[in-house]
């Protein structure tokens, strides 16, 4: 089957932004605009540019037990 530019796009949570397979909301409108499906998956387990950041604190909820 033929997809949008004929590549699986990633959709995993990633901060590497300058990735070639990173699903955005400009390829999605693309390729509704080709008519063209889009090919997706999660790249995350083996991915050699994933990247993930985590805020330095995280805001828990008060307790008051």
């Amino acid at each position: 089957m033929i997809s949008y530019r004929d590549t699986t796009f990633c959709n995993a949570v990633c901060t590497t932004y300058e990735c070639f397979r990173r699903f955005t909301k400009e390829i999605n409108q693309q390729a509704n605009e080709a008519g063209l499906p889009v090919s997706i998956a999660d790249f995350s387990n083996h991915c050699p540019e994933y990247t993930i950041t985590f805020p330095d604190e995280i805001e828990m909820e008060k307790s008051y037990d």
